[in-house]
């Protein structure tokens, strides 16, 4: 179903083949509460606007061989600028202010988790791994777990499509100055006006809610402590330390001073050492990140954890099934039916997908 060879789109791989067509244009602002394409530059005087990246991944078929559709998120009710206009007010001011007030350490962390390869920077203690086999298949759990909290999170995006924070904050306050984080440069200001903002690290281009970063570090770190409880001795959410050191943290590693891909050579300013003891401290960093740095408001991240650690289990459970051969015999994979569970935008009487 993800049109990976783009047999239903004249050749052109992975192209959308559900149909989303955005509330909004990227230069048309038509409803503040919906999702709005960014225009991007790609060079002098060469701009592009955004598109729903593959919206069809809703529709793929789960490793972990559970139906999507029976997980559903909250309806983000901070994000309705027409029925609850203060709510979606206080939310865009608590990203602004968390932005203002980025710190090194902040910055760098929600870099590391930025990255989707991630788990090749650091090998943590947490991988207790005693052969090539059990690596694999340790490997393989957290993949398919992240692929298929993919497909849950594709899913709530394309049926709340929810406007993300730059777009919030540029139009509440297009002509007000506003704070903005330190950029490092003492010749800019540390205030910008509304319509100028920007959050600290790039606005991926698909809708706001739920965080999809949020979502791969829940799915993937509750598929990891279950595993870890039956396989490595774990207890509950402490994630277990190295077998090389009782002693050392569980989930650990250093981010080098001037290592940040947004302000080469120049943040952090001192090496950052991150050390997770809990599973919990894990994922909730990853999705604060997503706050501190302006691509996602506090509800999409929290919801986020929600949705997804209940995908972790139905990862660990089936692959659970396929270590003691008890997995039933499945044929090729299938395209899902499109999701029915649209939402009606009563404020305008429009259907949303």
């Amino acid at each position: 179903g993800f049109n990976h060879a783009g047999d239903k789109t004249n050749g052109y791989p992975f192209m959308d083949t559900t149909g989303y067509v955005p509330v909004n244009s990227a230069n048309q602002l038509n409803d503040p509460s919906k999702w709005q394409p960014l225009i991007i530059r790609q060079g002098e005087g060469e701009y592009v606007s955004q598109q729903f990246v593959t919206p069809q991944w809703a529709n793929t078929q789960t490793y972990s061989d559970f139906d999507p559709r029976a997980i559903r998120s909250d309806v983000p009710v901070r994000s309705d600028y027409q029925n609850n206009r203060q709510e979606y007010i206080a939310q865009a001011q608590e990203v602004v202010d968390a932005v203002a007030n980025l710190n090194d350490r902040q910055k760098i962390i929600a870099e590391y988790f930025d990255n989707k390869a991630r788990g090749t920077i650091f090998s943590p203690p947490l991988k207790q791994i005693e052969s090539p086999m059990e690596f694999y298949q340790l490997d393989f759990l957290l993949h398919f777990a992240e692929f298929d909290s993919g497909i849950v999170a594709w899913q709530e995006k394309a049926r709340h499509d929810v406007v993300r924070p730059i777009t919030a904050i540029q139009y509440l306050y297009a002509d007000q100055m506003i704070p903005t984080y330190d950029d490092k440069d003492a010749s800019t200001p540390s205030q910008v006006l509304g319509k100028n903002w920007e959050p600290y690290l790039d606005t991926s281009n698909h809708p706001e809610y739920p965080s999809a970063t949020a979502c791969f570090c829940a799915a993937e770190a509750q598929a990891w402590k279950r595993y870890q409880a039956d396989f490595q001795n774990g207890q509950g959410d402490v994630i277990a330390p190295a077998p090389w050191d009782p002693n050392a943290p569980g989930f650990s590693g250093t981010l080098r001073e001037g290592s940040s891909i947004r302000e080469v050579g120049i943040t952090p300013a001192n090496n950052v050492n991150i050390s997770y003891a809990t599973w919990s401290d894990y994922v909730r960093d990853c999705a604060d990140s997503r706050v501190w740095t302006g691509v996602h408001f506090q509800d999409a991240v929290d919801e986020a954890i929600d949705v997804c650690t209940v995908v972790g289990d139905h990862a660990y459970d089936y692959f659970a099934t396929l270590l003691d051969g008890t997995a039933p015999q499945r044929g090729p994979d299938r395209e899902q039916t499109p999701d029915t569970g649209i939402i009606i935008d009563v404020t305008s009487a429009r259907i949303c997908r």
